[in-house]
């Protein structure tokens, strides 16, 4: 099916036009988004939105503004996409993960749809962006990933062949005939085959990338532990994964991301009450500052680790002093 919505900043309210354009790339990006624009007042853009099979087409004219994308919506899709930008006109920049890109008619940038990113066009612009599911793309390279964001000459050889399709599907998506859907896998193929023979393009095989970013994810987690909201989305939106890949990293570890993150407290608050049997610190106290809510869920937890409540664990590791009583 082939939705198509037009949408031009000139039909918003004239005295938040800004605000709802704002509003709208948070509705196409599934993000919160911050915008800055020279001239908010007379600001003036357009963006042109199409779906054609898993793919969505959006053909953007824009003044000069700036959006950081960064906390994901709750109505944000879970499955990975990669955005194509082509520029037709105008120049900017593009931020993901620490690395800075440049854009202009002479690049196609590739980077990730649901990762954050600050977009910066430093000129009136027009451009494509293509938003296409990432696992294919992944399939097709035989398991690599993309280093992002990657930027794809497209003056010259095979990036100008794909920038070319690119064009073809934005200009022809209005065309009947169920074939044009199955063109997603064509351009599947054709970047594949495009990014494989640039240099760096690809990062590590799977196996080597888990192991980097399990380390990532587990880094992070310990550094946050005593966080009470520390969850995955926390740790999604801090890392640049998806919730949906976060789980699935951890579906083959012997436990769960969050089953872990208590098991880390629990060993953490056990260590403390050992420490600090002379000196009468509250169980209670200490099971706070580790995060959990409130003493039965403590007390339940640990003792399902180590078979003891955490008073009598206290008392069988014969470190509080002669005669004190034991804090609760």
């Amino acid at each position: 099916m082939n939705l198509d919505t037009q949408l031009d900043s000139e039909s918003f309210s004239p005295d938040a036009p800004f605000t709802a354009w704002r509003r709208r790339i948070e509705e196409i990006a599934g993000m919160e988004a911050e915008l800055v624009a020279p001239g908010e007042s007379s600001f003036r853009s357009s963006v042109r939105n199409r779906d054609l099979g898993p793919l969505t087409i959006l053909e953007f004219d824009v003044e000069p503004y700036q959006v950081r994308l960064a906390s994901k919506l709750g109505s944000a899709p879970q499955e990975e996409r990669l955005v194509l930008w082509l520029s037709i006109d105008g120049t900017g920049w593009v931020e993901q993960g620490g690395v800075t890109t440049e854009l202009d008619p002479s690049i196609l940038c590739v980077y990730g749809a649901d990762r954050p990113r600050t977009f910066a066009f430093t000129t009136p612009s027009r451009g494509i962006a293509l938003l296409m599911p990432l696992d294919p793309v992944r399939q097709a390279l035989h398991g690599w990933e993309l280093a992002l964001p990657l930027n794809i000459d497209c003056t010259r050889g095979p990036g100008a062949v794909l920038a070319d399709v690119v064009r073809s599907l934005a200009r022809h998506a209005d065309d009947p005939g169920e074939g044009m859907v199955g063109l997603s896998d064509v351009l599947v193929g054709l970047l594949a085959a495009v990014v494989s023979v640039l240099p760096g393009s690809l990062r590590m095989m799977p196996s080597r990338l888990e192991v980097f970013h399990k380390a990532r994810i587990k880094r992070f987690v310990l550094e946050h532990l005593r966080d009470p909201a520390l969850d995955v989305d926390t740790v999604s939106r801090a890392v640049g994964l998806s919730t949906r890949y976060i789980h699935k990293l951890f579906s083959s570890e012997p436990e769960r991301l969050m089953k872990w993150v208590w098991a880390q407290r629990i060993e953490g608050t056990c260590n403390e009450i050992e420490r600090t049997a002379l000196r009468r610190k509250a169980i209670s106290q200490i099971a706070f500052s580790w995060g959990f809510s409130g003493p039965a869920h403590f007390s339940r937890s640990f003792r399902k680790r180590y078979g003891v409540s955490p008073i009598e664990y206290r008392a069988r590791a014969g470190v509080r002093s002669k005669g004190a009583p034991i804090a609760e």
